[in-house]
């Protein structure tokens, strides 16, 4: 009994530290208004860090989201930004850039897709009644 107990003892300590990373996430919301007290603005920023250092997990991953508004309260434009900084996942720094504008009847007018750092960007245009009118894609290799 005595030999069971180091062990055990060493075998939950290599579990624990084979473990993948601990995270910690935080959250902000920031609000812009127009004069007249309707909201024009609203960013959500989300950080995903890894919480201890890991020499080859170690990572930060930023998620923003970003919606604008016209006076009368319809969507003006959307964004969505990811990021991350590290040696983890994906090889590039900006993962994810998309951004959607918007008529101002809410109907959407165009739409832009960058993927890893530049390397596919992709623009979708619409007419007035939503209908998609032209795609332009341009790769960028390197």
């Amino acid at each position: 009994m005595r030999t069971a107990r180091p062990l055990i003892l060493i075998t939950l300590l290599l579990i624990a530290a084979a473990a993948p990373a601990q995270l910690r996430r935080t959250t902000r919301v920031y609000k812009d208004f127009y004069e007249n007290g309707a909201v024009k603005k609203v960013t959500r920023v989300k950080t995903i860090q890894s919480s201890r250092f890991e020499l080859y997990d170690n990572y930060k991953k930023t998620i923003v989201r970003s919606t604008e508004y016209y006076p009368d309260g319809t969507v003006k434009q959307r964004v969505k930004k990811v990021t991350k900084l590290g040696n983890s996942g994906r090889d590039c720094y900006l993962i994810l850039h998309v951004i959607k504008t918007y008529y101002e009847t809410g109907i959407i007018k165009q739409v832009d897709i960058e993927n890893c750092d530049n390397a596919k960007y992709e623009t979708r245009y619409y007419d007035e009644q939503g209908n998609l009118t032209f795609t332009r894609i341009n790769y960028h290799l390197s």
